[in-house]
Protein backbone atom coordinates (compact mmCIF):
# COMPACT_ATOMS: atom_id res chain seq x y z
CA UNK A 1 0.00 0.00 0.00
CA UNK A 2 2.86 2.39 0.84
CA UNK A 3 4.44 1.73 -2.55
CA UNK A 4 1.16 2.38 -4.35
CA UNK A 5 0.66 5.60 -2.44
CA UNK A 6 4.17 6.74 -3.37
CA UNK A 7 3.60 5.89 -7.01
CA UNK A 8 0.35 7.85 -7.01
CA UNK A 9 1.99 10.89 -5.44
CA UNK A 10 4.89 10.76 -7.91
CA UNK A 11 2.46 10.55 -10.80
CA UNK A 12 0.61 13.62 -9.50
CA UNK A 13 3.90 15.50 -9.16
CA UNK A 14 4.86 14.55 -12.70
CA UNK A 15 1.57 15.95 -13.97
CA UNK A 16 1.68 19.05 -11.81
CA UNK A 17 5.35 19.84 -12.45
CA UNK A 18 6.18 18.69 -15.99
CA UNK A 19 9.21 19.58 -18.08
CA UNK A 20 9.78 23.34 -18.11
CA UNK A 21 7.32 25.22 -20.35
CA UNK A 22 8.55 25.41 -23.90
CA UNK A 23 11.01 22.54 -23.44
CA UNK A 24 11.11 20.21 -26.41
CA UNK A 25 13.26 17.22 -27.26
CA UNK A 26 15.67 17.74 -30.13
CA UNK A 27 14.59 15.44 -32.96
CA UNK A 28 16.65 14.12 -34.60
CA UNK A 29 19.56 14.31 -32.18
CA UNK A 30 22.61 12.16 -31.43
CA UNK A 31 24.65 12.29 -28.25
CA UNK A 32 28.02 11.33 -29.70
CA UNK A 33 30.10 12.08 -26.58
CA UNK A 34 32.65 13.92 -28.71
CA UNK A 35 33.99 16.20 -25.97
CA UNK A 36 33.03 14.50 -22.71
CA UNK A 37 30.26 12.71 -20.83
CA UNK A 38 27.93 15.72 -21.40
CA UNK A 39 26.32 15.36 -17.99
CA UNK A 40 25.65 11.62 -18.14
CA UNK A 41 26.24 9.66 -14.95
CA UNK A 42 26.99 6.10 -13.96
CA UNK A 43 25.67 3.65 -11.39
CA UNK A 44 26.17 4.94 -7.83
CA UNK A 45 27.28 1.48 -6.70
CA UNK A 46 29.98 0.90 -9.30
CA UNK A 47 33.69 0.44 -8.64
CA UNK A 48 34.60 3.62 -10.50
CA UNK A 49 33.18 6.72 -12.12
CA UNK A 50 31.83 7.09 -15.65
CA UNK A 51 34.85 7.36 -17.94
CA UNK A 52 34.93 9.20 -21.24
CA UNK A 53 36.90 8.25 -24.34
CA UNK A 54 37.89 10.61 -27.14
CA UNK A 55 36.65 7.83 -29.41
CA UNK A 56 33.13 9.06 -28.69
CA UNK A 57 31.81 6.84 -25.93
CA UNK A 58 31.48 6.58 -22.15
CA UNK A 59 32.39 3.56 -20.03
CA UNK A 60 30.99 2.17 -16.80
CA UNK A 61 32.72 -0.63 -14.91
CA UNK A 62 30.41 -2.90 -12.94
CA UNK A 63 30.93 -5.79 -10.54
CA UNK A 64 28.10 -8.33 -10.23
CA UNK A 65 29.22 -9.68 -6.86
CA UNK A 66 26.08 -8.49 -5.07
CA UNK A 67 23.63 -9.11 -7.91
CA UNK A 68 21.00 -11.81 -8.34
CA UNK A 69 19.94 -13.31 -11.64
CA UNK A 70 16.84 -12.19 -13.50
CA UNK A 71 14.65 -9.17 -13.23
CA UNK A 72 15.65 -5.59 -13.86
CA UNK A 73 19.37 -5.31 -13.24
CA UNK A 74 21.62 -2.32 -12.62
CA UNK A 75 21.19 0.98 -14.42
CA UNK A 76 24.67 1.67 -15.79
CA UNK A 77 24.16 4.93 -17.68
CA UNK A 78 21.97 7.77 -16.43
CA UNK A 79 20.99 10.76 -18.51
CA UNK A 80 19.23 13.25 -16.19
CA UNK A 81 17.13 16.14 -17.47
CA UNK A 82 20.20 18.38 -17.85
CA UNK A 83 22.29 15.79 -19.74
CA UNK A 84 23.13 16.45 -23.38
CA UNK A 85 22.08 20.06 -22.94
CA UNK A 86 18.51 18.96 -22.21
CA UNK A 87 18.13 17.61 -25.75
CA UNK A 88 16.22 14.53 -24.56
CA UNK A 89 13.79 16.43 -22.31
CA UNK A 90 10.30 17.16 -23.55
CA UNK A 91 6.98 15.75 -24.68
CA UNK A 92 8.10 12.89 -26.89
CA UNK A 93 4.59 12.32 -28.21
CA UNK A 94 4.20 15.93 -29.32
CA UNK A 95 7.84 16.16 -30.44
CA UNK A 96 7.45 13.10 -32.69
CA UNK A 97 10.09 10.75 -31.25
CA UNK A 98 9.54 7.37 -32.91
CA UNK A 99 12.69 5.53 -31.76
CA UNK A 100 15.62 5.73 -29.40
CA UNK A 101 18.81 4.14 -30.61
CA UNK A 102 22.12 3.56 -28.87
CA UNK A 103 25.37 1.74 -29.46
CA UNK A 104 26.61 -0.57 -26.68
CA UNK A 105 29.34 -3.11 -26.07
CA UNK A 106 30.86 -4.97 -23.12
CA UNK A 107 33.64 -7.38 -22.19
CA UNK A 108 31.70 -9.68 -19.83
CA UNK A 109 32.17 -13.38 -20.65
CA UNK A 110 28.43 -14.01 -21.13
CA UNK A 111 25.82 -12.32 -23.36
CA UNK A 112 23.78 -9.70 -21.54
CA UNK A 113 20.35 -8.23 -22.24
CA UNK A 114 20.15 -4.44 -22.20
CA UNK A 115 17.14 -2.40 -21.18
CA UNK A 116 16.23 1.28 -21.39
CA UNK A 117 14.23 3.31 -18.92
CA UNK A 118 12.48 6.57 -19.82
CA UNK A 119 11.07 8.69 -17.02
CA UNK A 120 9.92 12.12 -15.91
CA UNK A 121 12.45 14.77 -14.79
CA UNK A 122 11.84 13.50 -11.24
CA UNK A 123 12.82 9.95 -12.19
CA UNK A 124 9.36 8.45 -11.67
CA UNK A 125 7.12 7.14 -13.14
CA UNK A 126 9.05 5.49 -15.93
CA UNK A 127 8.71 3.11 -18.84
CA UNK A 128 11.05 0.12 -19.07
CA UNK A 129 11.83 -1.38 -22.48
CA UNK A 130 13.96 -4.47 -23.09
CA UNK A 131 16.11 -5.20 -26.12
CA UNK A 132 15.15 -8.78 -26.89
CA UNK A 133 18.44 -9.88 -28.49
CA UNK A 134 21.24 -10.37 -25.91
CA UNK A 135 24.51 -8.58 -26.70
CA UNK A 136 27.60 -10.78 -26.81
CA UNK A 137 31.02 -9.73 -25.59
CA UNK A 138 32.75 -7.90 -28.42
CA UNK A 139 35.16 -5.12 -29.34
CA UNK A 140 32.54 -3.87 -31.82
CA UNK A 141 29.43 -1.89 -30.93
CA UNK A 142 25.92 -3.34 -31.20
CA UNK A 143 22.95 -1.08 -31.94
CA UNK A 144 19.94 -1.12 -29.64
CA UNK A 145 16.62 0.11 -31.03
CA UNK A 146 13.61 0.94 -28.86
CA UNK A 147 10.38 1.88 -30.64
CA UNK A 148 8.45 4.65 -28.89
CA UNK A 149 4.82 3.76 -29.55
CA UNK A 150 1.90 2.26 -27.58
CA UNK A 151 1.74 -1.51 -27.73
CA UNK A 152 5.45 -2.03 -28.40
CA UNK A 153 6.14 -5.47 -26.86
CA UNK A 154 9.56 -4.22 -25.72
CA UNK A 155 7.82 -2.32 -22.92
CA UNK A 156 7.56 -4.54 -19.86
CA UNK A 157 6.15 -1.98 -17.43
CA UNK A 158 5.16 1.63 -16.76
CA UNK A 159 5.63 1.68 -12.97
CA UNK A 160 1.94 2.16 -12.21
CA UNK A 161 1.49 4.72 -14.99
CA UNK A 162 0.85 4.44 -18.74
CA UNK A 163 2.47 5.24 -22.09
CA UNK A 164 0.80 8.63 -22.61
CA UNK A 165 1.60 9.92 -19.13
CA UNK A 166 5.26 8.85 -19.20
CA UNK A 167 6.13 9.98 -22.70
CA UNK A 168 4.37 13.33 -22.48
CA UNK A 169 7.00 14.47 -19.98
CA UNK A 170 10.41 12.85 -20.45
CA UNK A 171 13.41 14.13 -18.54
CA UNK A 172 15.40 11.01 -17.71
CA UNK A 173 16.96 8.46 -20.07
CA UNK A 174 18.76 5.43 -18.67
CA UNK A 175 20.37 2.23 -19.93
CA UNK A 176 21.16 -0.90 -17.95
CA UNK A 177 21.43 -4.67 -18.12
CA UNK A 178 19.49 -7.66 -16.86
CA UNK A 179 21.76 -9.80 -14.71
CA UNK A 180 22.37 -13.14 -16.47
CA UNK A 181 22.56 -16.27 -14.35
CA UNK A 182 26.16 -16.86 -15.45
CA UNK A 183 27.27 -13.51 -13.97
CA UNK A 184 25.11 -13.33 -10.84
CA UNK A 185 27.35 -13.00 -7.79
CA UNK A 186 30.57 -13.07 -9.82
CA UNK A 187 33.29 -10.95 -8.21
CA UNK A 188 34.90 -9.47 -11.30
CA UNK A 189 34.91 -6.07 -12.98
CA UNK A 190 33.44 -5.74 -16.48
CA UNK A 191 33.39 -2.71 -18.74
CA UNK A 192 30.24 -1.49 -20.49
CA UNK A 193 30.40 1.17 -23.21
CA UNK A 194 27.69 3.52 -24.49
CA UNK A 195 27.78 5.67 -27.63
CA UNK A 196 25.54 7.48 -30.12
CA UNK A 197 22.31 7.80 -28.13
CA UNK A 198 19.85 9.08 -30.74
CA UNK A 199 16.29 10.31 -31.05
CA UNK A 200 14.69 9.28 -34.35
CA UNK A 201 11.73 11.30 -35.68
CA UNK A 202 8.54 9.86 -37.08
CA UNK A 203 8.64 9.17 -40.86
CA UNK A 204 6.39 12.17 -41.54
CA UNK A 205 8.82 14.42 -39.71
CA UNK A 206 11.72 13.03 -41.71
CA UNK A 207 9.82 13.77 -44.91
CA UNK A 208 9.13 17.32 -43.80
CA UNK A 209 12.80 17.81 -42.94
CA UNK A 210 13.82 16.47 -46.35
CA UNK A 211 11.40 18.84 -48.11
CA UNK A 212 12.69 21.76 -46.06
CA UNK A 213 16.28 20.84 -46.95
CA UNK A 214 15.36 20.66 -50.64
CA UNK A 215 13.64 24.04 -50.44
CA UNK A 216 16.67 25.65 -48.80
CA UNK A 217 19.01 24.03 -51.32
CA UNK A 218 16.82 25.24 -54.19
CA UNK A 219 16.76 28.77 -52.82
CA UNK A 220 20.56 28.79 -52.52
CA UNK A 221 20.98 27.53 -56.08
CA UNK A 222 18.57 30.21 -57.32
CA UNK A 223 20.50 32.96 -55.55
CA UNK A 224 23.80 31.64 -56.85
CA UNK A 225 22.32 31.57 -60.35
CA UNK A 226 21.21 35.19 -60.01
CA UNK A 227 24.80 36.20 -59.19
CA UNK A 228 26.31 34.58 -62.29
Amino acid sequence: MRLLAGAGMAALLALALPVAPGAAATVPFTEAFTTGDDGWRGNPNTVGSLDWSSGGYVTEVFNFVGSTAGGQGPVLFRGPVSASGGSFAGDWILDGVSEIRALVRHDAPSPVTFFARFASPFGFPGAIAVAFAPVASSTSFTELVFGIYPGNPQFIGFEGSDFATVFSSIGTVQFGVVVPEALAGVDANYAFDLSSVSTVPEPGVLGALALAACAVSGAIRTRMGDRT
